[in-house]
């Protein structure tokens, strides 16, 4: 079985529409990733008369590997610079 890494997504000349296994996770859960982050950066609370909202940032750094059945554990590449921005709202 063909499992492209990161390095067949960098490549320009790679058909943007590829999906290497349909179903197939890609995570740090499935090998190793001792130098794993993923951080609270920044947390705002702002409160309407309606709800409370929280913005919150996450920043990720991690080493990434397929998920599935048939390939769990391959390397994928790394996640570097990761950033997740999420609002969670709680009505009054």
């Amino acid at each position: 079985m063909y499992v492209p890494g990161y390095e067949y997504y960098k490549n320009k000349t790679a058909n943007p529409l590829y999906i290497p296994a349909v179903g197939t996770s890609i995570s740090p859960y499935f090998g190793y990733s001792p130098e794993a982050k993923f951080e609270l950066t920044r947390m705002i609370k702002r409160t309407f008369p309606d709800a409370i909202r929280y913005y919150l940032t996450f920043e990720i750094n991690c080493e990434l590997y397929y998920g599935g059945n048939y390939i769990r554990g391959e390397y994928f590449g790394t996640l570097e610079d990761g950033v997740l921005e999420t609002i969670i709202e709680l009505p009054l």
